[in-house]
């Protein structure tokens, strides 16, 4: 049990910084695209159902595709169509490339803890991103549903390329493991501890929007994250660092 509550705080930690992952890459084409963003934990701080922000000229005025009225904290949003479609497209990029950067980890390393984490890393990633596409996988919103829109492609065929490229990183990482035992214990603390986090970072996104449209001081844009987002994800990866430095060399196997 010591064992799988270890797998349970990696696991934890890690899915916080596998969606910092995931929103760097949206964010890095803003910052490319000299949008100057304010980023919470799961997306931009934006803002639809609740009304017009307290400060409108910090914010942008858009259009979903339906015609409703919503607000993004940008100075600018992409203005064409090929912009968007690379907005939309950065953060799925950005989690595969992170999967597969676990992956490489966790059959190269030399050192088992950081194989370990490596190899968590592609699980999470990958178990968080098939289930998020196999769930719905034609939802009408997210990422793949904008860069179908935008650049006049198939929704499922998006869909289905994501999805058996993170299947095919879990599939592969599931196989770094001795039996089927081990492999059932470390997917099910990957799917436990994402759950979990992800609940939590989901809440907690809800409130850091709100303090930013009260233009709160505590939750300025630092490197476009909200700083109480990027106070959480550096100490995520502190709490990686700490365990790879405790963790004995072949606790979790």
């Amino acid at each position: 049990m010591k064992g799988f509550s270890q797998l349970l705080l990696l696991a934890i930690l890690i899915n916080i910084l596998a969606q910092a992952a995931h929103e760097t890459g949206h964010m890095l084409v803003c910052h490319a695209l000299n949008c100057n963003p304010t980023w919470g934990f799961i997306g931009l701080v934006q803002r639809w159902e609740d009304g017009p922000p307290s400060h409108p000229e910090n914010w942008q005025e858009i259009r979903d595709t339906g015609g409703s009225p919503g607000w993004f904290r940008v100075s600018r949003y992409p203005s064409d169509n090929i912009q968007q479609a690379v907005f939309s497209a950065g953060g799925p990029v950005a989690s595969i490339f992170v999967a597969l950067i676990g992956l490489w980890q966790a059959r190269k390393s030399a050192r088992p803890a950081v194989s370990q984490t490596g190899l968590m890393l592609c699980l999470v990633m990958s178990l968080s991103m098939s289930l998020y596409y196999l769930r719905n996988p034609l939802r009408p919103y997210g990422d793949e549903y904008d860069i179908a829109y935008r650049l006049e492609l198939s929704q499922p065929a998006i869909v289905i390329v994501f999805t058996l490229i993170f299947l095919t990183c879990m599939v592969l990482g599931l196989r770094s493991l001795p039996n089927g035992q081990d492999r059932l214990r470390w997917l099910g603390a990957a799917f436990l501890g994402s759950a979990l986090s992800g609940l939590t970072l989901n809440l907690s996104d809800g409130w850091v929007r709100e303090m930013v449209n009260q233009e709160n001081r505590f939750f300025v844009s630092v490197f476009g994250y909200s700083l109480p987002v990027l106070l959480i994800y550096l100490l995520a990866g502190l709490g990686i660092w700490l365990w790879c430095k405790s963790a004995p060399a072949n606790a979790l196997l």
